[in-house]
């Protein structure tokens, strides 16, 4: 999951008439605007669990063409104009290849602090996913090392991770992007992630799956 999306132009032709329709019912006001916005949350999950993708984009291209969100799969609260957005990045098309690559040769490393981490950290650094997202929110944590207004790369966190946070901690691409985070994530078995979207389409997100238990099927 990437919090930069693809933009889709929106394919369905209108007429003069469709569209002075749509025109009028483009929200005049910020409180018309969020009442339309928590309308059509309220059903995606139900609409979803029903089957029914087909309509509920159907909604969200309704509500590109009023102009609350750029296209049906982007649905941010807030844009940065004119940045390329893709649903997924290929590693050498972010630019950060290098970085990234070396996180990956030392994913060993990762996971074994990972896993030492979950074990002994204390709450100072770990929060839990929005209920919007999944509805039991200890089932998914996230032992922060950097953002959210929390401390950045924590001393009794780094004593434990303490290669995850050499490799890290330095590089201002990470650490300097606008509301970013850095963390590990830890997911119960039996745990069911809704289907969400980021809140800004300035930021890539890098993942690394670190440990993953054989009998678990991740759909």
């Amino acid at each position: 999951m990437l919090t930069s999306q693809l933009s889709l132009p929106n394919s369905t032709t209108i007429n003069d008439e469709e569209r002075k329709i749509i025109e009028d019912l483009i929200p005049k006001t910020l409180e018309d605007k969020k009442l339309l916005i928590g309308c059509v949350k309220d059903f995606d999950r139900p609409m979803r669990y029903l089957g029914k993708t087909k309509e509920l984009y159907a909604v969200y291209d309704f509500l590109v063409d009023v102009k609350i969100y750029k296209d049906r799969f982007q649905r941010c609260a807030h844009y940065a104009p004119n940045l390329r957005a893709k649903p997924v990045w290929t590693v050498e098309e972010t630019g950060y290849q290098d970085f990234l690559r070396e996180l990956e040769a030392n994913w060993e490393a990762i996971r074994d602090e990972g896993i030492e981490l979950i074990r002994v950290a204390t709450e100072a650094n770990i929060t839990y996913a929005e209920s919007a997202v999944n509805t039991i929110k200890e089932q998914w944590k996230q032992y922060l090392f950097h953002g959210f207004n929390y401390p950045s790369f924590p001393d009794d966190m780094c004593k434990i991770a303490k290669s995850t946070c050499n490799l890290i901690k330095d590089y201002k691409n990470a650490v300097n992007t606008p509301l970013g985070t850095i963390a590990y994530s830890y997911i119960t078995a039996g745990a069911h992630i809704h289907p969400h979207v980021g809140g800004f389409n300035f930021r890539l997100r890098k993942y690394i799956l670190i440990s993953i238990p054989k009998s678990k099927l991740l759909h």
